[in-house]
């Protein structure tokens, strides 16, 4: 087992992620090596950004828990799904398949190719897992919860890959930009080919899956207006939304509390892990 620590632990993160050393590897050497089975490099696409991960539970899970497919964050730029064990061991480790994906990254691509790969990966999640379409969660952290967000707002991308919304059961978003103007190097990536909407409360139309909005109010990095008003959008269409909000936890390190390693930063993981047993006693 990998050493796990408590209220020190959450402060060497923040004091590593502020002096620029790698805070996911912390997290990784934190994180408990067993409590899942893992299945790696299953390819949902033919290029080499377009594989995923599945974590599952050492028993088999209960038929009808969701499925969690699971985005990380990297300004749309950066990220690997090598780097978050840490959401695997923590979301399998309490019973749920959990699925971690690749997605292609600026500069190769632009909008809206990584929300269409993340569509693809939640297809072949539908196809693949026994039991998983119609149980399907998506969720991220930061651009992973706008790709999330994407999937659950604007039913073109599901329609396109095969399975439609239907195979959503809900929508956990982490410090996500729903709802802002691009500027700079981001304004490239978010450039609207034809001119469809790019923000997601934009896009949502009263037909999406419930959805829990995790908020750092010390976010620096995505202003949280971005979740109150996705979440007051949602409300608007009569959909069902949840709002967490967190003191003492930054944009970055609101992905940490997710994980089993550093559970003072932020009861986030029980949070997400309360809102996947709703999804499973509503079914």
């Amino acid at each position: 087992m990998r050493l796990r620590l408590r209220p020190i632990g959450a402060a060497l993160f923040t004091l590593l992620l502020l002096g620029g050393c790698s805070a996911l590897s912390l997290l990784d050497a934190l994180t408990a090596d067993g409590g899942y089975r893992v299945e790696r490099d299953i390819a949902y696409g033919p290029l080499p950004r377009q594989h995923l991960d599945i974590y599952r539970p050492l028993t088999p899970a209960d038929p009808g828990r969701p499925v969690l497919v699971f985005f990380y964050g990297g300004s749309w730029r950066f990220g690997e799904r090598g780097q978050y064990r840490f959401i695997g061991q923590s979301f399998a480790s309490a019973g749920y398949v959990t699925v971690v994906a690749d997605y292609r990254l600026y500069p190769d691509v632009q909008f809206p190719d990584f929300v269409e790969d993340g569509a693809a990966a939640v297809a072949r999640v539908a196809r693949d897992i026994p039991g998983a379409a119609g149980h399907i969660v998506v969720a991220g952290h930061s651009a992973g919860a706008y790709i999330a967000a994407m999937l659950a707002c604007d039913p073109r991308y599901l329609d396109a890959a095969g399975p439609g919304r239907r195979v959503l059961a809900g929508f956990i978003g982490a410090a996500g930009p729903y709802d802002f103007t691009p500027t700079g190097t981001t304004a490239l990536i978010l450039a609207s080919p034809d001119g469809r909407p790019t923000m997601p409360v934009g896009t949502a139309d009263g037909h999406e899956p419930p959805a829990l909005l995790l908020v750092a109010e010390d976010d620096e990095t995505v202003s949280t207006g971005n979740s109150q008003r996705l979440a007051a959008r949602l409300e608007d269409l009569g959909d069902r939304v949840e709002i967490r909000r967190y003191q003492g936890p930054s944009h970055a390190t609101l992905v940490a509390a997710l994980g089993t390693a550093l559970p003072d930063i932020a009861p986030a993981r029980a949070d997400v892990l309360d809102f996947l047993r709703e999804q499973s006693s509503s079914r």
